[in-house]
């Protein structure tokens, strides 16, 4: 370094020369070290604190403080002592590297011109950097800056290569946080006071042109909204009581272990400097009601409140983003504005419906869907309510076809009345059984709905576990079996599936009283011989030549001898069903 500042509290210096002051020796410091720490688009004087000797005698607690000029310029931004211009309003506006001729231009343009015009606003944006503009004005005004404006304010560009935009840095920030001095001449100095109070000042002083500046550029939507935007986050997430008050603890602590040594130089004790680092702590605080609640009306910031019912069962999205882990949340938002929100239920959980208590505020969708665009206007608390997403109970009905040819048992519940509704839970799996009465057989399972619901190891297995996840009509179809004799039988099917129930086509004797010889020949529609067995047991497999034969109809022969020697040939259709 060329030159470093050694800084005694300035007007902040403890115990300084007025007991109604509440000097903490660390205000300035506290303020430009939080505006670097959350990078905020400012140039800032670093520190560190310092014991001082002169001539071997203690002095106190100092600042080491960097200072804001061509050297500064040139390590941080290449901006060298020839190609910057640097000006300082300090009761009056001096340029003391450069010249002012391009800032006065500037302000001029700004004035005599529409900033609504787009043309207009982009040579501005091009010239001044908007962003360091903003920064500002809300450090200084969410700490109520009652020392800057008229005095205290510097900015500066660099005209090197690319250049650097107009810019702002923090000079003495000592008169903060209700020092109790006024030079600026706000309405008040406490922490009630409202964010735009600084704002409206200096309108019509031509020696002090940022709060006009900023006025005229207010009337463009563009920065309107940027201004909005920035201003709305930095409260949300930079200027946050916890975060401020954790960074003050910081200062008193780095303090505390020196300011008994101090006190014996300088005067004052150490309870009553602590008392007056408590006074900044309890104006944070309240600070950090006003600015961005009802009283803040200026740049109409509002407070949402987010929150999930029952707790843990969801989220929530702001504009695709997810709001936070932990609810309640609490956001800082700009007003009059509209917020795409969506509603994300956990696992295991649906969502239910929205729950807002401003009437000001609007959906444009139900209070039903998840997905809904907020109108904030008013501060409010939006609430994402979810259930378990408990499955549902559905209707089933089982049938048999024809009814009086035999009985489903449903796990392990026998049915013999049809059609039968039951009340099923979706997304289950039961054991299914279909037994047909004498003279009958079993066919095959048939459901309407079996595009989500499912018969395995298949629909001609008459024991089956059945799928379920949506209503459905659940079917066993038997078939009469055609009467040969009276104690021999013959199906019109069968389902050679190799489960072992109705494999195999024959015929079906009761007892042998009636035949005592029998031939089965089986053909297919174009006559071709597929199957020929001789005796009462003969019966077709379902293949010819060893292959498997495809489903449809096929024609049967008998030829039986009975007991009293005659000779009988019965001819019929079967079906091949897989």
């Amino acid at each position: 370094f060329k030159r470093i500042i050694l800084k005694a509290g300035a007007s902040d210096n403890y115990p300084g020369n007025n007991p109604t002051r509440t000097y903490a020796h660390m205000r300035d410091a506290m303020v430009q070290t939080y505006s670097i720490k959350n990078n905020l688009n400012l140039d800032e004087r670093s520190y560190d604190p310092a014991v001082v000797y002169i001539n071997g005698r203690y002095w106190g607690i100092y600042e080491v403080r960097e200072r804001v000029d061509n050297d500064y310029t040139d390590y941080y931004y290449g901006q060298t002592k020839n190609k910057i211009d640097v000006i300082q309003h300090w009761g009056g506006t001096n340029a003391i590297y450069g010249s002012d001729t391009a800032w006065d231009n500037l302000d001029n343009f700004i004035t005599n011109n529409s900033m609504a015009v787009p043309a207009n606003y982009n040579y501005v944006n091009s010239q001044l950097d908007f962003g360091s503009l903003i920064d500002y004005f809300v450090i200084n005004t969410w700490c109520v800056n009652t020392d800057w404006l008229n005095w205290n304010t510097m900015w500066w560009r660099g005209r090197k290569g690319a250049g650097v935009k107009w810019r702002y840095c923090l000079w003495d920030m000592d008169n903060v946080f209700n020092l109790g001095e006024n030079y600026t001449g706000l309405t008040t100095t406490g922490p009630t006071g409202g964010p735009c109070n600084a704002t409206t000042l200096f309108q019509n002083d031509p020696d002090i042109e940022h709060t006009r500046m900023l006025s005229r550029l207010l009337q463009n939507p563009q920065f309107e909204t940027l201004y909005k935007t920035r201003y709305a986050y930095l409260v949300e997430n930079v200027f946050r009581c916890d975060s401020m008050v954790a960074h003050l603890d910081r200062f008193e602590t780095s303090l505390a272990a020196e300011m008994p040594q101090h006190v014996a130089r300088w005067g004052g004790n150490v309870l009553t400097w602590q008392a007056h680092v408590d006074s900044i702590r309890q104006f944070i605080l309240k600070r950090c009601t006003v600015v961005g609640g009802d009283n803040d009306t200026c740049f109409n910031i509002k407070k949402l409140k987010f929150n999930v019912d029952p707790p843990a069962s969801g989220n929530i999205l702001l504009s695709n983003v997810v709001v936070s882990g932990f609810y309640p949340v609490e956001k800082t938002l700009p007003g009059d504005s509209v917020y795409s929100l969506k509603a994300m239920p956990a696992t295991g959980y649906e969502f239910v419906e929205w729950r807002k208590y401003n009437t000001a505020n609007t959906l444009t969708a139900t209070v039903k869907d998840s997905i809904i665009n907020f109108d904030l206007q008013k501060k409010d608390s939006l609430v994402a309510v979810f259930k378990l997403d408990l499955p549902d109970t559905l209707n089933l009905v089982i049938n048999a076809n024809p009814a009086w040819a035999g009985t489903v048992t449903f796990d392990g519940n026998i049915i013999n009345t049809f059609p039968t509704t039951l009340q099923v839970v979706e997304n289950t799996t039961h054991n299914i059984l279909a037994t047909p009465y004498a003279k009958h057989v079993f066919v095959n399972w048939s459901n309407y709905n079996n595009f989500n619901n499912s018969i395995t190891p298949s629909v001609n297995s008459s024991a089956a576990t059945f799928s379920f996840k949506k209503s459905d009509t659940l079917t066993a179809n038997f078939d009469t079996l055609k009467i040969l004799g009276s104690n021999v039988f013959v199906p019109n099917a069968f389902t050679p599936n190799g489960d072992g129930k109705n494999d195999i086509f024959g015929l079906i004797t009761i007892a042998n009283d009636y035949m005592v010889s029998a031939t089965l020949l089986v053909f297919d529609r174009w006559g071709t011989e597929l199957y020929n067995g001789n005796g009462l047991n003969a019966g077709w497999d379902g293949k010819y030549t060893g292959k498997q034969c495809e489903p449809g109809a096929y024609y049967y022969v008998i030829r039986a001898v009975h007991k009293d020697g005659k000779a009988n040939e019965f001819r019929g259709d079967l079906m091949l069903i897989k």
